[in-house]
């Protein structure tokens, strides 16, 4: 996905489209298309000639070979023995911190996060990690209240697609990261803003209604 990158490289991206035959490689464009922050994006490229391809991570899952996934793993420094190790042969479930922890909302993370812990914390199945993104500094605070939850090596989930990979249960604020995830693999989602994200997993059937979890109605021990 490079949805961040948009905004912050988007100069670079639409002119190139004005200088040459450019075809981008874009995730979600459909939500792109949407998202109010990316009008000026669209804006410039719209003005150029470049056409679009929707990024598709299973099908290059699938033209991989099995070397091939180990080599990409290594150049991105993930440990696949360690993790194996670590997981013990246990189900993955992660809660993926988003953009809201950036956003003044990190109280209702650290409640979102907290919620989820309290559900699966006494299920041996599970081996549980917490995606922190940028914002580590919330793992203190989890600590400070006696929670110590793994960390999930710093790697995209695009990543974890590609090298098959993906944890069997993934919970979270809303991000674009879950657009990607088979359905059955996503678990509760948290109700704090990007509302469009939510929306966008809903109408296209990848989460119904009762899974996304509104911190207004739940009774979370502090």
């Amino acid at each position: 996905c490079i949805k961040r990158h948009c905004i912050e490289h988007q100069d670079l991206l639409f002119s190139l489209g004005m200088l040459y035959p450019t075809v981008y490689h874009i995730g979600y464009i459909d939500d792109l298309r949407k998202d109010p922050a990316y009008a000026s994006f669209w804006n410039n490229v719209d003005k150029t000639h470049a056409s679009f391809e929707e990024m598709d991570f299973y099908q290059l899952k699938e033209k991989l070979t099995s070397t091939q996934k180990k080599d990409l793993l290594k150049i991105y420094s993930f440990d696949i023995d360690k993790y194996l190790s670590d997981i013990q042969n246990k189900k993955v479930n992660i809660f993926v911190v988003g953009h809201a922890a950036e956003n003044n909302h990190q109280n209702e993370v650290i409640q979102s996060i907290k919620d989820w812990y309290n559900l699966y914390k006494n299920n041996e199945k599970y081996k549980l990690y917490v995606k922190w993104g940028r914002n580590k500094k919330l793992k203190t605070t989890l600590q400070e209240q006696g929670i110590f939850i793994s960390d999930f090596p710093d790697i995209s989930f695009e990543l974890l697609i590609i090298t098959d990979l993906i944890p069997d249960l993934v919970s979270g604020t809303p991000t674009s990261l879950f657009y990607n995830l088979p359905k059955e693999r996503i678990d509760r989602i948290y109700n704090l803003p990007y509302k469009h994200q939510i929306d966008f997993l809903v109408e296209n059937n990848l989460i119904q209604r009762d899974q996304i979890i509104d911190l207004a109605e739940q009774d979370i021990p502090k």
